[in-house]
């Protein structure tokens, strides 16, 4: 039988939720499985002493076994997993050829990437910067002692 680490990242808005209103224990019975272990990641820029007595809650209610908050082990996870750096920057390339409908494409996703966060720095060039959402999965794989 394997030993099956769950992971829930939280981020700032989902805290209340997942936390304060039970979303996090409702979540895990509704799956009906004993698991190995029961992280919850929270991935805020901060610590704040309310989150912390909202997670020690879900402990001592037997929600959770562990959390993190991302914000004290980025340097080590990062470190761990040998990433320098989430910043890419992209330039934006039109042609003539290509159409309007693929130049409208082009920009769209350019300007409305699918994950992460950006920032303009010129009309033609974006910097892309993926960490926010990266590192909390990356802090539930380093924490796990599941399989």
């Amino acid at each position: 039988m394997y030993k099956i680490t769950v992971a829930t990242n939280c981020y700032e808005k989902d805290i209340d939720f997942l936390l304060a209103q039970n979303g996090l224990k409702r979540a895990f019975e509704s799956f009906n499985y004993m698991f190995y272990e029961r992280l919850l990641i929270i991935n805020t820029a901060e610590k704040s002493p309310e989150t912390v007595r909202l997670a020690e809650n879900c402990i001592n209610e037997g929600i959770i076994d562990s959390y993190y908050f991302t914000c004290e082990h980025r340097a080590e996870i990062l470190d761990h997993f040998k990433i320098k750096d989430f910043k890419k920057r992209r330039k934006l390339n039109l042609s003539a050829k290509q159409g309007l409908v693929k130049n409208l494409k082009n920009i769209y996703h350019f300007y409305f990437p699918v994950i992460g966060k950006s920032r303009l720095i010129n009309p033609i060039t974006r910097e892309y910067d993926g960490e926010g959402y990266s590192v909390g999965p990356l802090t539930a794989i380093y924490f796990a002692k599941g399989d």
